[in-house]
């Protein structure tokens, strides 16, 4: 919602299970205003407790405990969505209790599927395995539209891992048609769209569904990370820097994707150095990010270890040429000058090996 700046799952779960006063929880998080509370399941009934604590005077603004069937859980929701909203924004409170009445399915274990998918996806290390379990949603309630939505963006970044099929772009485009058949303002729907024609060089496109994703759903990290993206491959790395920190001021803990997307944005800024320390603090250093480090080092006159990460890239593309090397992870700028200078100086690695 644009009237609040509300943190990401991602890092407001890094608390779960920990003590922590609201005031060092919003010093932490950067944040005025802390929601905290608990859920227990009993049988088909739970127990929420909820409050809402200004943390700059530790006032309590709010508070409730609902004791409801299982089957309530997102009434519960839209009720403590409107609560807050009530109480902190008069001027958001159309927006959100709109919103906030639309029920995103009424299958319980498609929900819990659904959910378990989102904590895949958050991670690069696993944003592949979410996809059965989003497939499980659809099938539980093939009305489930952020369901569809989100299984068509996991479809489309298969991408990345299957050498650059197209298919994948194409196939995440149809199931986010499904997902905005179901629901025009189902942002994962536009952001998949978005993702598809980047990657399909159809730019124009792309910044239309990606722009619509963020107005839909400014606050969510991952689509504002994916549209720096766009900026990067079109040729605006400093605005994509720009929208790179305010997904992670949403999102401060997040693990996975920040600082290797930082890295691609500073590597075609010039930030040589810069993002060669993005990536030496990554755990798992993404192909696509491994071919920038080569950048990096050669732009930094560290020649040789230019040459040792080459080899990594190879290792990984056994049986590939280097021309295909580069067309499977470069091959996708606007500006087709990018990717015939990095080209050409993955060439220039390569040779004086």
């Amino acid at each position: 919602y644009k009237e609040f700046l509300v943190i990401a799952r991602n890092s407001s779960f890094q608390f779960r299970g920990k003590t922590h006063d609201p005031a060092q929880v919003a010093s932490m998080l950067g944040v005025q205003y802390v929601v905290e509370g608990s859920v227990r399941k009993i049988g088909n009934r739970v127990r929420v407790t909820v409050q809402l604590t200004d943390a700059s005077s530790m006032a309590h603004i709010w508070g409730e405990h609902y004791d409801r069937e299982l089957d309530d859980i997102f009434a519960i929701q839209d009720e403590i969505t409107r609560m807050i909203a009530a109480r902190l924004a008069r001027q958001a409170r159309t927006a959100i209790a709109s919103r906030a009445r639309v029920r995103p399915t009424n299958n319980m274990s498609a929900y819990e599927s659904y959910l378990r998918a989102l904590q895949l996806a958050a991670v690069y290390d696993t944003v592949l395995e979410a996809e059965p379990f989003l497939r499980q949603a659809v099938t539980l309630d093939p009305q489930f539209a952020a369901a569809h939505a989100m299984l068509s963006f996991v479809e489309s970044i298969k991408y990345y891992w299957d050498y650059n099929n197209p298919g994948h772009l194409h196939s995440g485009l149809e199931i986010a048609r499904t997902a905005l058949g179901l629901d025009p303002d189902e942002a994962y729907g536009h952001l998949a769209t978005g993702f598809a024609h980047l990657y399909l060089r159809q730019f124009r496109q792309a910044e239309i569904s990606l722009d619509r994703a963020v107005a839909l759903n400014p606050n969510d990290p991952f689509i504002l990370s994916i549209r720096a993206i766009f900026l990067n491959h079109t040729d605006r790395p400093e605005q994509g820097l720009d929208e790179i920190a305010e997904a992670q001021r949403r999102d401060p803990y997040a693990v996975g994707w920040y600082d290797d997307f930082r890295g691609v944005l500073l590597t075609t800024a010039g930030r040589y150095r810069e993002a060669a320390a993005c990536y030496a603090k990554m755990a798992t250093v993404t192909p696509w990010s491994l071919i920038r480090l080569i950048i990096c080092h050669f732009e930094l006159g560290e020649i040789s270890q230019a040459q040792d990460v080459l080899a990594k890239v190879k290792a990984h593309y056994r049986g590939m040429s280097l021309d295909q090397i580069v067309d499977t992870e470069v091959d996708f700028y606007q500006d087709a000058g990018i990717c015939g200078r990095y080209r050409a100086i993955l060439d220039r690695v390569d040779k004086a090996q």
